[in-house]
């Protein structure tokens, strides 16, 4: 619980708050237009890291709106920034990387 917990400068980002398939009561915290197709915890720390965001990732937690549902969360440094910009760039950031085409690895 102390996780869940306010802390100064932080925030809480839950799968849900960047699932398109979700509607907005149920947690959903960006546009549908910019919201992503079942979002991984890896892909929002990934994100997260791309655009210079300090992050700690919890697995199997439950957001309270959905206890049913073990998700996982991220905790993320907000550095002064308003959520709503952050919680764009990640989708916009995790958009971009579904879009790229994979990185070929070199001759073994």
């Amino acid at each position: 619980m102390s996780w869940i917990m306010k802390r100064p400068g932080k925030m809480i980002i839950w799968l849900d708050n960047l699932n398109s398939s979700k509607t907005r009561g149920q947690g959903r915290k960006v546009p549908r237009d910019l919201a992503v197709d079942s979002p991984t915890l890896e892909e929002i720390e990934r994100a997260s890291s791309e655009l210079g965001l300090k992050v700690e990732s919890k697995e199997r937690a439950s957001r309270p709106g959905s206890w049913w549902e073990r998700s996982g969360y991220v905790v993320i440094d907000r550095g002064g920034r308003p959520r709503s910009e952050i919680l764009k760039g990640i989708a916009r950031a995790i958009r971009g990387m579904r879009a790229a085409p994979p990185r070929q690895r070199g001759p073994p």
